[in-house]
């Protein structure tokens, strides 16, 4: 883990210097400190995916007893999966809800398949592969440093702004400010479980290149985002973005779709000889689920159509004698009412 660790110490150098930590806290005539945040509604689904990243994917859950450094690694997360709710109280402290004024469509077009956030969705799921992949608990640890000592860099250069809004507003950013600085230490674990462990040439190869990965993908998010927030506040805010990135298309063209097979991953050929038996009753199933008036539902015109018949219920009975005695009695019962009162209404 020792040369693992400088190559790390270089790149967090690297990250701290980055262009938009030098524009967060430098002071711009007739720009609010709020305003500069902006850049976090292009990072949004990093944000509140952060829960799911740390429960899911960085925690080793059940397996975290099974060693001290899963155990280590699993409880950083523990705290890290929290972390999301703090950017939504923010969100609600600075207004943001009635600044953008969107309708759930726009917000879920702007965050799941606008363009300008297609590169932060990309860049999301490869942060996410590279801590999949890390299971070597070594491995996910240089992993999940490098992603702290970038969160640390960030918010140490949003502490300036929230403690400027907080002095003009008497409103107090906790996800932004010290409150949230103060959880994120820029340091995966905070004991020397892993400064101190020997690593294989394997394991030191994987450790260095996911790290410098983490970092590389991040340094280009950030990049994305000073530029996305200086063009939005030349813009005087989002309503601009709002026509072109969060409305969602009233018309999409049809796109002729691949060819279709009747089977699910392979065609239906016979299969070895050893396999018939199987492959006859798997053909023997599917023709059984075609024929059967519930698939009907899915292709009926109208809804009587769609409705199964008496005979239909009552082959779904319950098995057992009594229970399908008394099921199938019912059925004929209200289908008798049913006739008679038909009968009533006619005459």
């Amino acid at each position: 883990m020792k040369q693992v660790l400088p190559v790390i110490e270089y790149w967090r150098r690297r990250i701290e210097d980055h262009p938009l930590h030098t524009w967060l806290v430098t002071n711009e005539q007739g720009v609010r400190p709020e305003q500069k945040l902006w850049f976090a509604l292009y990072f949004t689904n990093f944000i509140m995916y952060f829960r799911e990243l740390n429960l899911y994917h960085i925690s080793y859950c059940q397996e975290r007893t099974l060693d001290r450094q899963r155990e280590a690694i699993s409880a950083h997360a523990d705290e890290d999966m929290t972390h999301s709710r703090m950017f939504m109280r923010d969100l609600r402290t600075l207004g943001w809800d009635e600044m953008l004024g969107w309708r759930p469509s726009e917000l879920y077009y702007w965050l799941f398949l606008s363009e300008v956030n297609e590169p932060l969705r990309r860049r999301t799921t490869q942060i996410t592969k590279l801590v999949i992949e890390a299971e070597d608990p070594v491995v996910r640890f240089a992993v999940v440093e490098s992603i702290e000592i970038c969160g640390n860099a960030l918010f140490r250069h949003t502490n300036k702004l929230a403690n400027e809004y907080t002095a003009r507003t008497g409103k107090e950013l906790i996800y932004w400010g010290d409150f949230h600085l103060e959880r994120e230490t820029g340091h995966a674990v905070e004991d020397d479980a892993f400064e101190d462990a020997v690593l294989t040439e394997e394991q030191r190869e994987a450790a260095r290149r996911r790290a410098i990965r983490i970092f590389e993908l991040i340094d280009e998010q950030n990049s994305d985002m000073l530029r996305l927030a200086q063009e939005t506040i030349s813009q005087g805010g989002f309503e601009y973005r709002r026509g072109i990135h969060a409305a969602p298309p009233t018309w999409v063209p049809t796109i002729p779709g691949p060819e279709v097979f009747d089977f699910n991953f392979w065609p239906d050929t016979d299969a070895h000889p050893s396999q018939r038996v199987i492959q006859q009753t798997w053909r023997q199933c599917r023709q059984a689920l075609r024929d059967s008036e519930h698939m009907g539902f899915f292709t009926a015109d109208t809804l009587t159509e769609a409705r199964p018949s008496c005979a239909s219920r009552c082959s779904t009975a319950p098995r057992t004698p009594a229970a399908r005695r008394r099921s199938t009695s019912t059925c004929c019962r209200t289908r008798s009412r049913s006739t008679r009162s038909s009968g009533r209404s006619t005459g």
